[in-house]
């Protein structure tokens, strides 16, 4: 703790506090985080303490030096409960659940989630499996698709911004996917997302998703 809180700046510390952060935290680089994840490598003592430390830098940390061969669903179930920014949830999905035999599963619970981040990472969890090879079938992509198009502008910030990802992920897929989330975004429309400014910004899938060289390169 003492030495993420060395290495920590004043400039990501505002940044955190633009993004939403709240509570404890030190703003720690990219590269520091990288750096203590080679020194320390895997250390699962270390990480629980780090997690339940609350701190948001210790809690990113703790996802990148977990030992993962020990990883369970009940400690999954756990850590996301203290989940309250976003970047957290973000490595927290990456680093811990999509390498775990979990992922599917923790998708679909906390896609149904009211709660904006335990949300997001349900969300977040679409993004990767959409980008795997052999994943969910068409038609199961094709249903998720018409739940974002019916919720996602009832959400929270958070959780809109990892729908409309997911949304873009699955067009990405083949060609039917494409074309049935084109027919979401274009019923759908903007999406207002908050990035950090306090200003809302309209987003538009089907400038993503209607790319010519996208479509080309989709079977």
């Amino acid at each position: 703790m003492a030495e993420l809180e060395r290495v920590g700046t004043e400039k990501l510390r505002t940044a955190y506090v633009l993004h939403g952060a709240t509570g404890n935290y030190f703003g720690v680089s990219t590269a520091q985080f990288k750096r203590l994840k080679k020194k320390i490598g895997s250390d699962q003592r270390l990480a629980l303490e780090l997690w339940n430390s609350n701190n948001i830098d210790a809690q990113i940390l703790a996802t990148m030096i977990v030992d993962l061969k020990t990883i369970d669903e009940i400690l999954i179930d756990e850590w996301i409960k203290m989940i309250h920014y976003y970047a957290v949830a973000d490595e927290f999905v990456g680093n811990v659940v999509v390498p775990s035999p979990f992922a599917k599963i923790k998708m679909l619970q906390w896609m149904r989630s009211a709660e904006e981040y335990i949300k997001r990472c349900g969300y977040t969890l679409m993004s990767y499996i959409a980008h795997e090879k052999e994943s969910l079938s068409d038609d199961e992509f094709i249903q998720h698709l018409h739940v974002i198009g019916k919720e996602i502008q009832l959400m929270e910030n958070r959780a809109r911004q990892a729908m409309y990802d997911a949304l873009i992920a699955i067009g990405k897929r083949n060609k039917l996917l494409n074309m049935e989330a084109m027919i979401v975004a274009s019923q759908i429309g903007p999406v207002y997302i908050e990035h950090g400014d306090k200003k809302l910004k309209a987003s538009h899938a089907m400038e993503i998703l209607a790319d010519k060289k996208l479509r080309e390169s989709l079977s």
